[in-house]
């Protein structure tokens, strides 16, 4: 359902989002994930009904610089699940704590990491409340559903439709339209939303109201550290 509020957090989120760049200074791929794009694609709305999940590269977002311009609109840093080696994020978990939101929900930011042609993304799975858990359990999903190789970005942004450009970004995702139009708020998500949303909620996401659990994979590795990640069995 809309509402000011649901307007006003989507707008944020998307301009912090936005801002965000590389450490050479050049503009980030990122997206929403998960239910967020399951209720955009099957209700056409961002609800606030459910968590707030935002996709980034790993090392590839400032996260000091993301930490404060999340927090510099209401909300704190709760937790955060870190790489055991590099001590990078892999998922940074924010609060709502401002007056004017509190109620809505958290924001969960997932730092995609690559293993051969697959990003995985991890959390703190078990809720032991540790930077560094007992067992990580990272899930993935093909690269080129998230993120299509550049031919592809640029054979998408040739499509000869009216708006296509503004629709399909240099990133590879979509900015879709949400709301009434005369908001002018658009919905970043992932490019392959049919393979993403039947592999995080079988293909039977349509029915929308049985998937407010966790999203699946074939593809999971679980490590005890993230030296073992790349040579770990699926």
């Amino acid at each position: 359902m809309e509402t000011a509020l649901s307007r006003r957090l989507l707008d944020d989120i998307t301009n912090i989002m936005d801002m965000q760049e590389s450490i050479d200074g050049e503009k980030i791929w990122w997206s929403f994930c998960f239910g967020n794009v399951l209720e955009y694609v099957a209700d056409k709305t961002f609800s606030l009904d459910y968590d707030i999940d935002v996709g980034v590269l790993y090392g590839q977002c400032d996260e000091d610089r993301l930490i404060g311009a999340i927090t510099g609109h209401g909300y704190e840093a709760k937790k955060r699940c870190i790489n055991d080696v590099t001590k990078k994020a892999f998922n940074i978990h924010f609060r709502p704590i401002e007056d004017s939101i509190k109620g809505s929900p958290t924001i969960d930011v997932y730092f995609w990491v690559q293993v051969g042609d697959i990003l995985y993304h991890t959390y703190d799975t078990n809720k032991e409340g540790r930077k560094i858990p007992s067992e990580y359990v990272f899930k993935g999903v093909k690269k080129n559903w998230l993120i299509p190789e550049k031919k592809v970005i640029e054979k998408e942004r040739k499509i000869g439709k009216p708006g296509r450009e503004q629709m399909f970004t240099d990133e590879g995702t979509w900015k879709m339209p949400v709301f009434d139009p005369s908001t002018g708020l658009t919905m970043r998500i992932p490019y392959a939303i049919g393979h993403l949303l039947d592999e995080w909620y079988s293909p039977s996401w349509r029915f929308r109201e049985f998937y407010k659990g966790q999203s699946m994979s074939r593809w999971i590795k679980k490590v005890k550290s993230c030296k073992e990640l790349s040579r770990a069995r699926i």
